[in-house]
């Protein structure tokens, strides 16, 4: 079978894509960063606590008919992510860039940190894309296309530019022809 897109796969590249790069960020911050450092996972703890709740709202019932079990794992799986990620954005708030060598070995542990969080982030996806929702019905990806031609135009345009990064072409004129 040949594969097709959904709306779901669409957003977990989208959503793998921010979070590299945010550990690209973090490799590479200094203290001078540390307000980008925690804009930028701010923001991406906003992306992935919307999907998982977006993914509770329209899967869960879906999965729990099917199996008790998976939708229990689930939803034990975006619990223990909401606590990795909270745990995070602690850290990045305690930023003191004027503390120059503190702030170092904070930005060091912080980087640890979200890598450790990533690595379970993407075995969670990676659950979810051959365990969890196989035997699915998952909407379609032009609903994400939908979805973006209902927001403001700046934020469609910025929505539209990290789809482009993380899409192969086809994916993203599927998407761009529901817009």
């Amino acid at each position: 079978m040949a594969y097709q897109p959904n709306a779901i796969t669409v957003v977990h590249k989208l959503i793998r894509q921010e979070l590299f790069t945010a550990a690209g960020l973090l490799a590479r911050a200094t203290p001078a960063d540390s307000s980008e450092v925690l804009q930028t996972l701010t923001a991406i703890a906003g992306v992935l606590r919307r999907h998982a709740e977006t993914e509770d709202r329209t899967l869960a019932s879906q999965l729990r008919q099917l199996d008790p079990a998976l939708a229990n794992h689930m939803a034990e799986d975006h619990r223990e992510l909401e606590a990795q990620l909270s745990r995070v954005l602690v850290l990045a708030e305690d930023l003191e860039p004027s503390q120059e060598g503190p702030c170092r070995e904070l930005l060091a542990r912080l980087h640890l940190d979200w890598l450790k969080f990533v690595g379970e982030y993407l075995l969670h996806l990676d659950d979810e894309e051959r365990l969890l929702f196989v035997s699915m019905e998952l909407p379609p990806a032009t609903l994400v296309g939908q979805s973006a031609a209902a927001m403001p135009a700046a934020e469609r345009r910025n929505f539209l530019a990290k789809l482009e990064q993380a899409l192969n072409p086809s994916e993203l004129s599927l998407l761009l022809s529901a817009i």
